[in-house]
């Protein structure tokens, strides 16, 4: 199985989704994160099939 993980930063509008280091794709609450992922990846990768990769959400809250 294929894994990926995205980090969730807090934005005005909701969360931005980063993907190595860049920002790749925006969600309104992290709820949708992992789909969005799987739509963005879908539409970068369309001969892929993302439905069975493992993704993980890590939400950025800066420092504690």
């Amino acid at each position: 199985m294929t894994e990926i993980t995205a980090t969730a930063r807090k934005w005005e509008h909701g969360w931005e989704l980063w993907l190595d280091g860049e920002a790749a794709t925006q969600v309104s609450t992290l709820d949708k994160a992992e789909q969005q992922i799987r739509d963005y990846l879908d539409t970068e990768v369309p001969d892929v099939d993302h439905s069975t990769w493992r993704v993980s959400v890590v939400p950025d809250i800066g420092p504690l």
